[in-house]
C-alpha cells in the first residue's frame, strides 16, 4: 500500500498528518507493507516510523518549474540538489502551507497531472511506483492530488483511492477562474478513482454539492485514533479550565475563544477560570497570536492563560491534564475534528460551533455540546452553562469515553479501509 501525502514540517497541529501516520502504523502492525511518500517538503514522523522513499514534487522544484520553463528541462542531478532535505526543511519554516494566495496556478497545474507543467515529475513518480514500490493499492491523502491518481490508474491499472478532508479550506481562498477549475478537475477524475473516502457525512454532501460527483463514488469513513495512547481522567471541576488544541490561527477561532474567555473572566463567578492553549503555529501566525497576548495583558487576564510551547504530540496526556472542557471554535467548521475524539478519549467534554463535521461527532457520542451562531457572546454563554454544571460534565465525560472506544478506534477504521481496498472500493 502506497500513501501519497503532502509533507509537513511539524510546526502545528495537522489533522491529515495525524490520520495518515496513525493509519499507516496500524496497517504495518497487521503485517501489511505500507509506504508513505511525501510531496513538497519532508514529512515529519516519529523516529520509529522509517521513511526511505525519494522526495517527489519538491517545493523548490515545483515553484521554479511553474514560474520558469527552463526549469522543466534541467538535469536530474540539479533537481536532486534542489530537493535536498535541509533546503526543503528551511523553506517549510519560512513559508506557510496553509494559504494558496499566489499558488493558484501551481495548485491547478499539479491537479492537471500530465497535462500540467509538472508532467516530468509525475513520470518520475510513476516510474518509481512501477519499478520499485510496486503497490497493490495507492491512496491519495486528499483530492487535490487527483491528477496524480488519474495517471497512476492509467499506467498501473491498480486501485486508487482518495481521502476527502478539508480541501475546501484551501480551494475557497482561491479566486476565479482557479476555484471553478479545481472543482471541475476533481469531478472529471471520478472515473479513475475507485473510491473517494470522506471523513464525515456532512463533508461528503459538501463535495457532492461542489462537484456533482456520483453519490456511489463516495463513502464515509470517520477517522479513528489509537486509543491505547490516551489516558482516561476526570475533568477538572475544582479549577475550571478551558483547553484549545489546534493551530493557533484566526481560521480556527482562537480569537473567538479568547474574547469569550475575557467575557467570562469579567463575571465574578469565574475569577478562577483558566485557559490552556496548544497546537503550534504556521509561519505568519505569530503576529496574530501576539495581538491576542496583548489583549489579554490589557485586560489583566494574561496570568490565567498558558500558551503551551511546541506541539501537544510530545505529551498529549499532560496537555489534557487539568482541563474541564476543550473548545476549538473554527470559523467555518472542519470536515472532522480529531481533537474532539482525542479529548473524549481522555474523558474531556467538548464545546463546539454547530458547523462542519462537529455536530456528527457530538451527536454520535453525547460527549459535548453545540452552540450557534459562532461568536464570542454565544460561546461564552455556552461555556458558562457547562462549567456551572459539574454533574453534566461528568456524564458527558462518561459518554465520550464509551462512544469513542465503541466507534472511533484506529482498529475499526483500518478494518473498514482494508475492506475497501480488497473489494476495490465496494463492500
Amino acid at each position: 500500500i502506497v500513501y501519497i501525502v503532502p509533507g509537513f514540517g511539524g510546526t502545528y497541529y495537522c489533522q491529515n498528518c495525524i490520520r495518515n501516520l496513525d493509519l499507516a502504523n496500524e496497517l504495518r502492525k497487521r503485517g501489511h507493507s505500507v509506504i508513505i511518500t511525501s510531496m513538497y517538503i519532508p514529512l515529519k514522523v516519529d523516529a520509529a516510523f522509517k521513511m526511505e522513499t525519494p522526495m517527489f514534487y519538491g517545493a523548490i522544484n515545483v515553484y521554479l518549474r511553474q514560474k520558469f520553463s527552463i526549469f522543466r528541462k534541467i538535469p536530474l542531478w540539479v533537481e536532486k540538489l534542489l530537493d535536498a532535505k535541509f533546503l526543503l526543511k528551511w523553506i517549510s519554516r519560512k513559508s506557510s502551507s496553509t494559504d494558496p494566495k499566489g499558488l493558484e496556478e501551481m495548485t491547478i497545474s499539479v491537479m492537471k497531472g500530465d497535462k500540467g507543467k509538472h508532467a516530468k515529475e509525475l513520470q518520475r513518480l510513476i516510474t518509481w511506483l512501477k519499478e520499485e514500490a510496486k503497490p497493490d493499492v495507492v491512496h491519495l491523502s486528499n483530492s487535490l492530488l487527483v491528477g496524480i491518481g488519474v495517471k497512476i490508474k492509467k499506467k498501473l491499472n491498480i486501485p486508487v483511492f482518495s481521502t476527502l478532508q478539508d480541501e475546501d479550506t484551501w480551494l475557497d481562498k482561491m479566486e476565479e477562474p482557479y476555484l471553478s477549475q479545481a472543482w471541475k478537475i476533481i469531478k472529471e477524475s471520478e472515473q479513475y478513482i475507485d473510491k473517494f473516502i470522506s471523513v464525515s457525512k456532512s463533508y461528503a454532501e459538501l463535495i457532492m454539492k461542489r462537484t456533482n460527483i456520483n453519490k456511489e463514488k463516495i463513502t464515509v469513513l470517520p477517522i479513528g485514533i489509537p486509543l491505547q495512547k490516551y489516558m482516561k481522567k476526570e475533568p477538572n471541576t475544582e479549577i475550571p479550565t478551558i483547553g484549545f488544541l489546534s493551530r493557533m490561527s484566526d481560521s480556527l477561532g482562537l480569537d473567538i475563544l479568547i474574547d469569550a474567555f475575557i467575557l467570562l473572566k469579567k463575571n465574578k463567578i469565574f475569577t478562577d477560570l483558566k485557559l490552556k492553549i496548544s497546537g503550534g503555529m504556521a509561519p505568519g501566525d505569530e503576529k496574530f497570536v501576539n495581538k491576542l497576548k496583548d489583549k489579554l495583558i490589557k485586560n489583566d487576564f494574561h496570568r490565567d492563560v498558558i500558551f503551551v510551547p511546541g506541539l501537544y504530540m510530545e505529551d498529549i496526556n499532560n496537555f489534557f491534564d487539568s482541563l474541564t472542557v476543550l473548545c476549538v471554535p473554527a470559523l467555518h467548521g472542519e470536515a472532522f475534528g480529531i481533537f474532539l475524539i482525542e479529548a473524549m478519549a481522555c474523558g474531556i467534554p467538548v464545546v463546539e460551533p454547530e458547523l462542519g463535521g462537529y455536530p456528527e461527532i457530538i451527536n454520535e457520542t453525547g460527549g459535548g455540546v453545540l452552540y450557534k451562531p459562532n461568536n464570542a457572546l454565544t460561546l461564552a454563554e455556552s461555556l458558562k452553562n457547562i462549567l456551572n454544571n459539574p454533574k453534566n460534565i461528568k456524564q458527558m465525560s462518561i459518554n465520550g469515553i464509551n462512544a469513542v472506544h465503541d466507534k472511533y478506534s484506529i482498529e475499526k477504521m483500518a478494518d473498514k479501509l482494508l475492506n475497501f481496498y480488497e473489494h476495490k472500493g465496494g463492500f
